[in-house]
């Protein structure tokens, strides 16, 4: 009998799509381009502290003396981290975390402890195609519930569609603050409602908050607060969090888990979580010992990248108001925070046809905002990590074809 994998696999899909198919042809010409998608800090010209290498030299390291959760001197570094963040306001127990590689392996984890095979996490929409890819894999479905904008950049949770995806089979609440890729922060009344959701159902909710340290001026009091608003003892919360986008250092592979909640409901999550990181034990040493100097000095990898979005941001708002009669082609969904510009362009009905013309004829690359699950048709998404130099003349370009 002939070789074969499950069936689970037949469907991925490996053809590229038309976007990508455009962008290796310019590529194969040897024509320039302007990339406006990279999120990644660590090859977008953001400088670094110089002696930040040394941090992951500690002697220590050397050991290979592994912990189940992580090594505690790591997890109270993060411990720390959270009482300076929040005022001192729900301490967080090192106890209650759990390292990991990455956030995506922390979805991985909270998936498969929360769910049985087919049952159902309800996600955001618009919200980060990743989320789809690790479903997939843990054998779960998920359910969208729609976000909807406001004023600038207040986008709100349409809570008739989360009602209505809620099924018998749904186990969790995803919830992304400050989204990604729409940079809006959860509000005060969409936070307690959605906790109130969550307890009326018995759900757990999984908090994503990578771009918490990241809230655009105004809005600090937003995301600060995320952590102290959803804290139930009815129902579970576990927040992700990690280096890669607190520090700008995706590299290190550190991130985490904290589990929240009453300890009659926490006590089996905690036992399955901690087994299953040590089933794993996939973060590294050298990235856990230098864990406590590296939160101690984030405002030294902070502030670069924060001067990056703050400049990007300041130009793409005088480039509107200086070229008003672009507004209606040309329309930004100001973020609340993140690293994300959606450029809403009314009147195009096909996000991914727009894109694939600003490749092949202005050079320039954007994600269509179908990539996000963006409904209207008509965003494309840009980064504001961008190099100024390239996005100032990308922006140019997009506005130029758009009108």
């Amino acid at each position: 009998m002939p070789f074969r994998l499950p069936a689970r696999w037949d469907g991925l899909e490996s053809a590229p799509n038309p976007l990508s198919e455009a962008l290796a042809r310019r590529r194969e010409a040897g024509l320039p381009l302007l990339d406006l998608t990279g999120s990644n800090p660590t090859t977008a010209g953001i400088p670094l502290p110089a002696d930040w290498p040394k941090l992951l030299a500690d002697p220590a390291g050397r050991v290979y003396a592994p912990e189940s959760k992580g090594l505690r001197v790591a997890r109270e570094a993060i411990a720390r981290y959270y009482g300076e963040r929040d005022d001192g306001e729900n301490a967080v127990d090192p106890e209650d975390l759990f390292l990991t590689a990455g956030t995506s392996e922390g979805y991985a984890h909270l998936f498969r402890l929360l769910c049985e095979p087919g049952d159902e996490v309800l996600v955001p929409r618009p919200s980060y195609p990743l989320l789809d890819t690790l479903a997939d894999l843990a054998g779960i479905e998920l359910r969208g519930y729609a976000l909807v904008p406001a004023e600038e950049g207040a986008w709100h949770i349409d809570f008739e569609t989360l009602e209505a995806a809620r099924t018998e089979r749904t186990r969790a609440i995803a919830v992304v603050s400050p989204n990604n890729p729409t940079g809006n922060v959860l509000s005060v009344d969409d936070s307690a409602a959605l906790l109130g959701f969550a307890e009326r159902h018995g759900l757990a909710l999984v908090v994503d908050e990578v771009f918490a340290d990241y809230v655009s001026e105004g809005n600090d009091a937003g995301a600060s607060d995320l952590p102290r608003r959803l804290v139930s003892q009815q129902v579970p919360v576990f927040t992700l969090n990690g280096l890669s986008k607190l520090v700008g250092l995706p590299q290190l592979k550190l991130a985490w888990i904290h589990a929240a909640g009453s300890a009659d409901i926490l006590a089996k999550a905690r036992e399955a979580l901690e087994w299953m990181c040590d089933a794993h034990l996939s973060v590294t040493t050298a990235s856990q010992l230098a864990a406590p100097e590296l939160l101690q000095r984030r405002r030294e990898f902070q502030d670069p990248i924060r001067a990056r979005l703050g400049e990007n941001l300041k130009f793409l708002r005088e480039f509107t108001e200086e070229n008003s009669g672009l507004k209606p082609a040309l329309h930004p969904l100001w973020p609340q925070g993140g690293w994300c510009m959606p450029l809403r362009c009314p009147g195009i009905h096909d996000d991914e046809r727009i894109a694939i013309r600003l490749v092949e004829e202005s050079g320039v690359l954007t994600q269509p905002g179908y990539f996000y699950d963006f409904e209207d048709e008509e965003t494309v998404v840009v980064s504001l990590l961008t190099p100024p130099n390239i996005f100032r003349e990308g922006i140019a370009r997009i506005a130029a074809k758009l009108s």
